[in-house]
C-alpha cells in the first residue's frame, strides 16, 4: 500500500477565511440594503444576490438573472440616462458608472436605488467582458431630499409673500405719508404766529418719526433680502455732521442737551463713500443717544484717524452720551434685531429696536465694525471704524439739505401729471405751480395718454399704481409715439422697496422718486431727466 500526505492547512485555513468574508459581505449588503450584481457581457447573463431580491420584495430566483429584467424594473424616465452611463463606462470614457434611478418593486411601487458598477475584466482585444455593480437603496435620503425641498419651497414663498406684504404696506403707508409731510412743508412756508407755527413744526417733526420707522422697517427687510447696495459719493464730512446736528436741533434743544462734535483736524473734509449710509448710521446712533439722555445731558460725536492706508483712510466714529447706560449681561443682545436693553425699555422710551441692528448691519456692510462700551448711570459709548477714500475736488455734496434750502434752477415746464390720489394730487400741483410750472392733471393712465395725444408736454410725472391702467403700461403706449420717445417720464410711486429703483429705470423711465416727495429730490431729478431729454435729442438730430 502506498500513498502520500499532503499539508492542506494554508489552503483550508483560506478557504475558512473567503468564507467568512462572503458571508460577512452578504449581512453587510443585506443589512444596508444594497443589491450585487454581476454582468457577463458576453452571455448577457447576470448574477442577483438575495438582496438584490429582497429590496425589491421578490423571492430569491423569482426573476430571470439577465438585462432584460434590469431594464423592465427600470423607470421608462431613468433608462436612458443610466443605458448612457453603462455605455460610457464600457467604453473606458468614465472610470465607475453611477446613476441614480428608480426600479419597480412587486408591489408596484417604485424604489430610488443609487447604481454604481465598474468594469473588471477586458479581452485581448480590449472589449468589455465583464461588469460588477451594487444598487444601494437611497429612497430615504430622496424622500429627505424632496422634504427639504419642499420645505425651501415654502420658505421661499414665505419670503415673497413677506416681501410683498412689506411692498403693499409700504406704498399704502407712504401714500397718506406723502401728504401729511408735503402740506406740513407747504405749511410751515406761509406766514404763521407762534403758536400756529409750533403746532405745525410738531406736526411735521411726528410724521418725519413715523417715516423714519418705516424706513427702518422696509431697511430690516432689505437687509434680510441681500439687496442694500453702496453708493460711494464724493462728500464733505463736516458738512455731514453739521447737516445731522441740525436734524436733530428741535429734541436737542428740547431735553436742554449739549450737543459736541469733534473732528480730528488730521481728518481731511472731502471723502469718498457712501454717505447716505453713513448718514443713517449716525442718525441712528445719535437719535438712540438723544432717546436715552435726560434733559441737561451731553452727547459727543467724535472722528478720529485710525491709520492711512493705500487709496484711503480708516476713521473711527464714536458717540458718547450721558444717558442710562446698559448692563454688561444686555450688551451682547442690544445689536440683535428687534432687541432692547429690556422690556421696560420699549414701553419708557418707545422704539422699534432695529435702528442699532441697521447700523451694526452698515458698519459691516461698509467693511468696519460696532462697539459697545457702557455702564448703567455712566453712558454709552458707541464707535465703529469704517474705510473712506480720499476726495480729489472742493465741490463736493454736504450730505444735507434743508427743507427751505434752494431748488435747482428749472425753466417753466409744461407737466402732465398723472395721479389717483385726490391729495396727492393737491399737494404736486402747489409744489410745481410754486416753483412756476404749469400743470396738466390725469387721474389714470387712460387719461395720461389722452392728455399726451392733445397737448405737448415737456416733463410727465406717473404715479405706478393707479386704476383703470397703472403708469408703467401708460408710459409704454406713450413710449410708442414719435414724441414719447424723448419727453422725460419719471415715475413717481409709494414703493420704495430694494430693487424697486432699478426696476423702474430699466423699464424706461428716466428718473424715479419715492413718496413721501423731497421736494429737493423732486426736482433734482426733474432737471438730470430734461438733461438727459436735451442728450437724447441732440443725439437723434446727429443720426
Amino acid at each position: 500500500m502506498a500513498g502520500s500526505l499532503t499539508d492542506i492547512s494554508i489552503e483550508r485555513e483560506r478557504r475558512v477565511e473567503l468564507e467568512t468574508a462572503h458571508r460577512r459581505l452578504a449581512l453587510a449588503l443585506d443589512a444596508t440594503r444594497t443589491g450585487l450584481w454581476d454582468w457577463n457581457l458576453l452571455s448577457d447573463e447576470m448574477y442577483f444576490n438575495d438582496s438584490f431580491y429582497t429590496m425589491l420584495g421578490y423571492e430569491l430566483g423569482e426573476l430571470p438573472m439577465n438585462t432584460n429584467t434590469w431594464r423592465m424594473l427600470c423607470h421608462p424616465d431613468d433608462l436612458e440616462k443610466a443605458t448612457a452611463g453603462i455605455q460610457a463606462c464600457c467604453k473606458a470614457e468614465t472610470a465607475i458608472y453611477r446613476c441614480e434611478q428608480r426600479l419597480k418593486q412587486k408591489n408596484g411601487d417604485w424604489l430610488w436605488i443609487d447604481g454604481v458598477g465598474k468594469v473588471v475584466e477586458w479581452n485581448t482585444d480590449g472589449q468589455p467582458i465583464r461588469m460588477i455593480g451594487v444598487h444601494i437603496d437611497i429612497h430615504s435620503l430622496k424622500r429627505t431630499e424632496e422634504a427639504l425641498r419642499q420645505a425651501k419651497d415654502e420658505a421661499l414663498e414665505l419670503t415673497r409673500a413677506k416681501g410683498e406684504f412689506l411692498a403693499n404696506m409700504s406704498h399704502e403707508i407712504r401714500t397718506p405719508m406723502n401728504a401729511v409731510l408735503g402740506m406740513n412743508e407747504l405749511l410751515l412756508e406761509t406766514s404763521l404766529d407762534e403758536e400756529q407755527s409750533e403746532l405745525a413744526s410738531t406736526a411735521y417733526n411726528s410724521a418725519r418719526a413715523l417715516l423714519s420707522i418705516i424706513n427702518d422697517i422696509l431697511d430690516f427687510s432689505k437687509m434680510q433680502a441681500g439687496k442694500i447696495d453702496l453708493i460711494p459719493e464724493q462728500f464733505s464730512l463736516r458738512g455731514l455732521v453739521e447737516g445731522i446736528e441740525k436734524l436733530h436741533n428741535v429734541i436737542l434743544e428740547q431735553k436742554r442737551i449739549v450737543f459736541v462734535t469733534n473732528i480730528e483736524k488730521s481728518v481731511p473734509d472731502n471723502l469718498y463713500a457712501d454717505h447716505n449710509r453713513l448718514r443713517q448710521i449716525l442718525v441712528n446712533l445719535i437719535g438712540n443717544a438723544l432717546k436715552f439722555t435726560s434733559e441737561n445731558g451731553a452727547i459727543l460725536l467724535r472722528v478720529e484717524r485710525v491709520r492711512q492706508l493705500e487709496n484711503s483712510l480708516k476713521l473711527q466714529f464714536a458717540v458718547s452720551d450721558t444717558g442710562i447706560g446698559i448692563p454688561a449681561h444686555q450688551q451682547v443682545k442690544i445689536f440683535e434685531s428687534f432687541e432692547q436693553a429690556d422690556s421696560g425699555i420699549t414701553r419708557e422710551y418707545g422704539g422699534t429696536g432695529l435702528g442699532l441692528s441697521i447700523a451694526a448691519s452698515l458698519v459691516e456692510l461698509m467693511n468696519g465694525k460696532i462697539e459697545l462700551a457702557s455702564e448703567p448711570g455712566l453712558g454709552s459709548v458707541f464707535s465703529f471704524t469704517i474705510e473712506v477714500g480720499i476726495g480729489e475736488v472742493e465741490e463736493v455734496q454736504t450730505g444735507y439739505a434743508e427743507v427751505t434750502a434752494d431748488l435747482p434752477a428749472l425753466p417753466a415746464l409744461r407737466v402732465l401729471l398723472a395721479e389717483d390720489n385726490i391729495i396727492n394730487q393737491q399737494l404736486a400741483i402747489r409744489i410745481l405751480e410754486r416753483a412756476g410750472h404749469s400743470v396738466d392733471l390725469a387721474r389714470n393712465g387712460k387719461e395720461a395718454i389722452a392728455l399726451f395725444e392733445k397737448k405737448e408736454f415737456d416733463l410727465i410725472l406717473m404715479d405706478m399704481q393707479m386704476p383703470e391702467m397703472g403708469g408703467q403700461e401708460a408710459s409704454d403706449i406713450i413710449r410708442t409715439s414719435e414724441r414719447g420717445k424723448i419727453v422725460p417720464i419719471v415715475a413717481v410711486t409709494a414703493n420704495a422697496m430694494a430693487g424697486d429703483a432699478e426696476k423702474y429705470l430699466s423699464a424706461g423711465m428716466d428718473g424715479y422718486v419715492s413718496k413721501p416727495i423731497d421736494r429737493r429730490v423732486l426736482f433734482e431729478v426733474i432737471a438730470r431727466s430734461i438733461q438727459k431729454d436735451i442728450a437724447k435729442q441732440e443725439a437723434s438730430q446727429i443720426a
